[in-house]
Parts: C-alpha cells; sequence; structure tokens
C-alpha cells in the first residue's frame, strides 16, 4: 500500500474541538449507557470500547457545566440503560427506601401514596421527588 500524500492527508483532516456534552452509547436500537464528558468525547469512548457493547454514539454539546449532571440524570432515568447502574446524586430522583426518609412515612403509608396518585418508579427502582409534590 502507498503512503498517502501531504495533501491528501491534508485535506482530510479534523478539527480537534474539545466541549463539554452528553454522550448516548447505542447497541442497535437500544441506549445501553449516558455519560457526560467535559473535554473530550473520543476519549471516553475509548475507554468505554473495552467494558460495553455498542456500535453507535449520540453527542449533545452542552455548554454550561452547572447544567452538565443534570442533564446526564435526566437522560438516565429516561432510558434506564443497562451499563448505568445507578443515578448520580441529585435533587430528584431517588429510591423508595430515601423518599420514605426525606418525606417521613413508613412502608405501608408510601404504599398508599404511591398507588393512589399512580406514582411508578423507572426500570431502575427510582422515582422522581417531583411527582410526590402534589401527592
Amino acid at each position: 500500500m502507498k503512503i498517502l500524500s501531504y495533501e491528501t492527508l491534508h485535506a482530510k483532516r479534523k478539527s480537534y474541538h474539545p466541549e463539554p456534552g452528553i454522550y448516548i452509547l447505542w447497541d442497535g436500537n437500544d441506549v445501553v449507557y449516558v455519560g457526560k464528558t467535559e473535554a473530550c468525547v473520543e476519549g471516553r469512548l475509548a475507554v468505554h470500547k473495552y467494558d460495553k457493547e455498542f456500535d453507535s454514539y449520540t453527542f449533545i454539546p452542552v455548554n454550561d457545566l452547572a447544567e452538565l449532571e443534570q442533564l446526564e440524570t435526566e437522560y438516565i432515568y429516561h432510558f434506564s440503560p443497562k451499563y448505568n447502574r445507578a443515578i448520580p446524586s441529585n435533587p430528584y430522583y431517588k429510591t423508595r427506601a430515601i423518599l420514605q426518609a426525606e418525606l417521613g412515612i413508613n412502608g405501608w403509608d408510601f404504599r398508599r401514596l404511591t398507588r393512589e396518585h399512580d406514582i411508578v418508579p423507572n426500570s431502575m427502582g427510582y422515582y422522581d421527588k417531583r411527582e410526590f409534590s402534589d401527592a
């Protein structure tokens, strides 16, 4: 195989623009992981290639670093990807035990409350605390 000329290589180059954002890993039509990066998504993808099966990704630029963690949490809650085992610490998504403690209620009252207001956890077992504000 012949090496490419300087001119050809120069024409094919891509700019490097490290930027913060959310990335979503896909395996076929399934969202399998949601993550965040403050600089370089390519570096994160290289790391994940060793421990996760995926065939494509979506990158969503996020310029506000304060918003980055909350958006990651929202996407994890929404999709419940198989490689995200927990939701990052946040003010909204809580386990049943944590919500019971924060609301000061026992298991029976929690069960009654969720049934009366049709509140269900996501597939990871987390509840959206905001659903309890009117309950």
